[in-house]
């Protein structure tokens, strides 16, 4: 569950981005190192469409490692393996939708309910009690917006502008925003023996300034 929760903030994934699509099956060699270094992840993604996404070097030294060697394999995919990046419980190769949907919702309500026996004020759960996995993607580029260009965050979320069908605002570059996404989302990594990654600390420099 952490690496699920983990994947889906590092990238600004869609759930379909880690469960896969009736032509494509995400697998550990969908994790790819260019010749210069950077890593990235490749998916089928909306259109059907062939996409790499930037994978952070944090993401891969404190989650896709940890969770590899969890699995009992090495720490880094090798090139082109099959094996299937999501497996149930026995073994069993993929996961549904639903069942992601499920799992991060589960620690969704875990850490509201950590923060309720905590005594935290109720205007710092108010993001927990409508989270979904939708909210975790937008909330995770809006963590970015003060670092990185307009143009990055778009292409990082793969969409053509920065508003949904909708019309939206998926994310405020260059602008600041409440403490509470920030605490809401370290309380469900610390509660899953996580750590939230590290630009989250200069989010609550940039906030408090």
């Amino acid at each position: 569950t952490l690496f699920i929760l983990a994947t889906l903030f590092a990238m600004y994934l869609r759930i379909s981005d880690l469960v896969g699509r009736a032509n494509w099956e995400p697998c550990m060699g969908d994790f790819r190192q260019d010749p210069e270094g950077n890593w990235w992840y490749h998916v089928i993604g909306k259109g059907n469409k062939v996409e790499k996404i930037a994978v952070r070097d944090e993401y891969i030294d404190q989650h896709l490692k940890r969770y590899r060697v969890f699995l009992g394999l090495p720490e880094l995919p090798a090139e082109n393996e099959r094996t299937p990046l999501l497996t149930t419980l026995n073994g069993r190769s993929g996961l549904s939708g639903r069942q992601v949907r499920t799992l991060v919702q589960s620690v969704f309500d875990n850490a509201l309910a950590k923060m309720k026996s905590e005594d935290r004020e109720a205007y710092e759960m108010n993001s927990l009690r409508s989270a979904s996995a939708h909210w975790l993607r937008h909330t995770s580029a809006t963590f970015d917006a003060p670092f990185r260009k307009a143009k990055d965050l778009q292409l990082a979320l793969r969409t053509l502008d920065l508003y949904d069908a909708n019309e939206a605002l998926i994310i405020k570059p260059h602008t600041t925003f409440s403490l509470t996404e920030p605490l809401c989302i370290s309380y469900c990594l610390l509660l899953l023996n996580g750590f939230p990654i590290s630009y989250l600390s200069e989010v609550f420099s940039v906030v408090r300034s």
